[in-house]
């Protein structure tokens, strides 16, 4: 026991239990000698003792531990997906000079993201893919350099603008039967422009087609596999899963929504709802494969990451299951728990 007068217990949530004193502010920043164990007791700020320190680097250690061996199970199935798709036969040659067009932004701010999707879309064993271009006067030159320099200069045109008028103004000038947008930071899986040339060469009557995604970290490496839910217009007015990456059919996009909802961006939210308003559910089809692969979003934070966690019993459903549409809100995920 400290000897300080006046002790409260306060208990944290590693089951820790500290003794402070209300009558001694003049502990921050200070080093108090503890007579009954004669140890130093360090109180920078809050008192944290050697047996939480040690709690949470063994906790952090197994943790680690165990994100390696789900990353290398995931790197190993991926792997096995991908030479799977690629044993896929390809669809053969259309009458159609173009049958996709692709709309990304870049800036030479963020270089190696466009450089990694250049080769990305480079790496694409499929033909009729058109490239827009969307970035600003600064970065023009350098946008010209780099796409001449991926070989991929006759199949690309650049146009100075970002934002919701760049998108428009792109996608006004694309002549592709069908027209997706990607955002900074994606990267197109192998084989996946493939497998979504099958898929609307098998579905002709798509309208709209979305994919499973990858999340890497940034060193490229996969974290996490997004494995989307079949199209539900309820579920998908809470939360979208669908417009990253998502593949329109151009004349159904500029008939139905360009014209009505000019002030909102092509690739929002907000416009998806609309363009699903107009057309049939049974035009929206999903590929259940990670044609494309985002960075994870560094600005999401996650907190107490270290917190023991109890593993759900094998084999075993929870009784019920709570989604929880947020993002960055971490104070509307604390009121919901």
């Amino acid at each position: 026991m400290l000897l300080i007068a006046k002790h409260t217990s306060i208990k944290l949530n590693a089951d820790i239990v500290f003794q402070s004193s209300c009558a001694c502010s003049w502990w921050q920043n200070s080093v108090i000698w503890d007579t009954s164990v004669q140890s130093w007791t360090f109180c920078l700020g809050k008192m944290i003792s050697f047996k939480l320190l040690v709690h949470r680097l063994i906790t952090s250690a197994v943790r680690i531990k165990h994100q390696a061996c789900r990353n290398a199970s995931l790197s190993k199935f991926l792997s096995q997906l991908f030479l799977m798709a690629g044993s896929r036969p390809k669809v053969s040659a259309s009458d159609a000079p173009c049958w996709l067009s692709v709309i990304v932004w870049a800036t030479e701010r963020h270089a190696e993201d466009f450089l990694s999707f250049l080769a990305s879309l480079k790496n694409q064993d499929v033909r009729g893919i058109e490239l827009i271009v969307l970035t600003d006067a600064g970065s023009m030159r350098w946008a010209e350099a780099a796409t001449e320099e991926a070989g991929l200069k006759g199949h690309a045109r650049l146009l100075n603008g970002i934002g919701p008028a760049g998108e428009r103004e792109g996608f006004g000038v694309a002549n592709g039967i069908y027209v997706a947008f990607a955002r900074p930071g994606s990267r197109i899986s192998p084989h996946g422009l493939k497998l979504v040339r099958r898929a609307l060469h098998d579905h002709p009557d798509a309208k709209l087609l979305y994919t499973d995604v990858v999340i890497v970290d940034r060193r490229d490496k996969p974290v996490t596999l997004c494995m989307k839910p079949a199209f539900d217009p309820i579920l998908l007015d809470e939360i979208d899963y669908i417009s990253d990456f998502a593949i329109y059919r151009r004349s159904s996009l500029a008939s139905n929504i360009l014209d009505a909802e000019a002030t909102l961006p092509i690739s929002s939210h907000d416009l998806l709802k609309c363009y699903l308003q107009e057309i049939d559910g049974r035009t929206v089809f999903h590929l259940p494969y990670p044609a494309i692969s985002n960075r994870e979003d560094t600005l999401v934070l996650r907190r107490d990451v270290d917190t023991p966690r109890d593993t759900a019993p094998g084999g075993q459903w929870p009784p019920v299951t709570i989604i929880i549409p947020s993002k960055n809100a971490l104070h509307h995920i604390d009121r919901t728990l």
